[in-house]
């Protein structure tokens, strides 16, 4: 079940206040009560608005600020924790595995490096993923702390659903053909400066 769990440093001042508490897996039912609630609580939040929101009246036009700042969407998130170095890795999960000598260890490490590792992540070897002391991969975690943050991307999406009449669908293929044209622009940049084209007149 779920409880509350400290930093690995006992830094109690390092937990952000949005951390709830610690499952020891994705089926926690104290995970899965929470994620209900707030699919819950953000379609409450959804209706509200919609009650009061009036794109062709005055309400919305002189109220728009207070709609705005009262209408709050959550989202929970999960950060992976345990093992994060392979050393540590190793001699949590390999029996005897400090009775080997330094040359056994490094070729054991690197077999399991391998087997486990993303090609990407090869220069990063002494972890047991890139950039894992901030963020752990939740296939090597061995618990999961528990988030609840404000969603401001669901809420600017429905936002623009409601001005525009646009659907959350519609809205992330605008956003893709923005960014394949931000691309082009940005290749055509690039190969200008290159390869020192000359503007044709």
């Amino acid at each position: 079940m779920s409880a509350y769990n400290l930093p690995l440093n006992n830094c109690e001042a390092s937990r952000s206040t949005g951390y709830k508490f610690t499952v020891p897996n994705k089926a926690d039912p104290s995970l899965l009560n929470l994620k209900r609630n707030i699919r819950i609580a953000n379609s409450l939040s959804k209706t509200w608005l919609q009650t009061y929101w009036d794109k062709d009246g005055e309400y919305a036009t002189a109220h728009f600020d207070r709609l705005k700042k009262n209408f709050k969407l959550y989202k929970v998130s999960l950060m992976g924790r345990g093992p994060r170095r392979w050393n540590t890795y190793m001699s949590q999960n390999v029996p005897l595995y400090h009775e080997l000598n330094e040359v056994e260890k490094v070729s054991l490490i690197n077999k399991y490096r391998e087997a486990m590792q993303s090609p990407r992540d090869n220069k990063n070897s002494k972890y047991l993923h890139f950039d894992c002391d901030r963020s752990l991969r939740h296939k090597f975690a061995n618990r999961f702390d528990v988030y609840v943050h404000r969603d401001s991307t669901h809420e600017r999406k429905f936002f623009t659903f409601l001005e525009n009449d646009l659907s959350f669908s519609a809205q992330n293929k605008i956003a893709k053909l923005q960014n394949e044209i931000w691309n082009i622009e940005l290749n055509s940049k690039r190969y200008i400066r290159n390869t020192k084209v000359l503007r044709q007149v």
